[in-house]
């Protein structure tokens, strides 16, 4: 879509050429703006020497130098044979449903209870019992025990299945969670294509195997836009990678437990909000007088055309990031802290730790430069009035999540279920090729 300006802005009284260059700038922007809103997962690249993060111990992936060669991705990366995918899937699948806030809660007093309370083993393990190689006796099995594992995943919150033949294929991956009586939704970033689609017949998207990616740690997340959130997701490893890429999973309610109770409060009587996409606008303190006038027009164009797009919220605010003029997407005020719909219990329900950007660089220093639409993807978090949340407080629950990140090693035909509202998710660095897919439910 080309927006031009109003008439009145080509007065001599003002430069042409700057004049020029915002037209061309704000039809290059609503033509783009729209692809930069990705989840959690889909966030810019940096680099550094080294990029890893520790939990209980376990081994992660040092880079020993630099990434200096330019990462080549795929087609589907770039967008390129999605069409008939995404289109199979959108006749398959129903939309990611609306998220489900629920009410109010006493936060410090559901804190206080969590902290008294014994919760059970995360995750949960499950590995074929019979050893079987007969992919029709592994669906029946799944068929019989569908009750059972479902109520594990409820009250382990994830459930590591291993040694599985049926899932090392999508069509295999695909009658599994049929036996379960799962019900597969699109993904919550579907209508911007913020994640290739693998199979769209089968339901199962990618699960953050780009190569210029490789080198960039997956922060814990809940897969989520706000307005939308899955339910439950099951990752599948097709290929593990030669190195790294280890699956990383964090148990909510733990994380809840451990957070100081003072921050915690303050964080939720606060509330949070979260940029996902910044639109690099630096032309515009060249244009003099012309600025205070272009700002609200450019804000107005750009929300309508992300308006039209996509089907979540976000507002549009004018910045200034490293001294540079920039536009930012921010999603609406949210709670820290939910009850579980089904549960009723609380849980951390926030993706600070993917989002932030303080804690992110931290991590990740600078990577190699990425393609597509991912160029746009920065995202950030803020108290809900938007000011910013301390360092300190970051850099808190940082160390929180790292206490309860537990690292998964998927092989071949391995399934992760996870409880999306109770469950966090994210991925560590890697060499070679990743081929690791998810798909999602109602």
């Amino acid at each position: 879509r080309v927006f031009l300006l109003p008439p009145l802005l080509c007065s001599n009284k003002f430069d042409g050429m700057l004049v020029m260059r915002s037209s061309i700038a704000l039809c290059l922007l609503g033509s783009v703006c729209v692809s930069a809103f990705s989840p959690s997962s889909l966030l810019p690249l940096r680099t550094s020497t080294r990029a890893s993060i520790s939990a209980r111990g376990r081994s992660t992936l040092f880079m020993s130098s630099p990434v200096k060669e330019k990462m080549v991705d795929r087609a589907q990366d770039n967008g390129e044979g999605q069409a008939d995918q995404r289109s199979a899937a959108e006749q398959l699948m129903q939309p990611c449903p609306l998220t489900n806030w629920g009410e109010e809660i006493d936060c410090s007093a559901e804190q206080a209870a969590l902290q008294k309370a014994e919760l059970p083993a995360f995750p949960m393990e499950l590995t074929n019992p019979a050893d079987q190689a007969d992919l029709d006796a592994q669906e029946q099995y799944f068929r019989e025990n569908k009750e059972k594992i479902l109520s594990d995943l409820q009250t382990h919150g994830a459930v590591v299945m291993r040694n599985f033949d049926l899932m090392k294929q999508p069509e295999g991956f695909e009658r599994m969670w049929k036996a379960l009586g799962m019900e597969a939704c699109l993904d919550p970033l579907h209508s911007v294509a913020g994640r290739p689609v693998v199979s769209g017949k089968n339901a199962v998207y990618e699960a953050v195997n780009k190569p210029s990616r490789a080198k960039f740690f997956v922060g814990m997340h809940n897969e989520m836009v706000g307005k939308r959130t899955v339910r439950r997701a099951a990752f599948v490893c097709f290929k593990k990678a030669e190195v790294g890429g280890e699956f990383i999973i964090a148990d909510g309610m733990r994380v809840m437990k451990d957070l100081k109770p003072d921050f915690l409060q303050r964080l939720y009587d606060r509330k949070i909000r979260f940029s996902s996409a910044q639109l690099p606008m630096g032309f515009m303190d060249k244009t003099g007088p012309l600025q205070p006038v272009l700002e609200p027009v450019l804000r107005s164009l750009l929300g309508v055309v992300v308006d039209m797009k996509v089907d979540f919220d976000v507002e549009m605010f004018w910045n200034r990031v490293d001294g540079q003029r920039v536009i930012q997407a921010h999603a609406p005020p949210q709670p820290p802290v939910i009850r579980h719909p089904d549960t009723g219990k609380p849980t951390w329900f926030c993706n600070i730790h993917s989002h932030s950007a303080v804690l992110r660089d931290a991590r990740d220093g600078v990577l190699p430069e990425t393609t597509g639409a991912s160029k746009l993807n920065k995202s950030d978090v803020f108290y809900g009035d938007g000011s910013p949340i301390e360092v300190a407080d970051l850099e808190h629950v940082d160390e929180v999540i790292r206490k309860n990140m537990e690292y998964v090693l998927m092989n071949e035909g391995d399934v992760v279920l996870v409880d999306n509202y109770r469950t966090m998710h994210g991925r560590n660095v890697f060499e070679g090729t990743r081929k690791h897919a998810v798909t999602w439910f109602k």
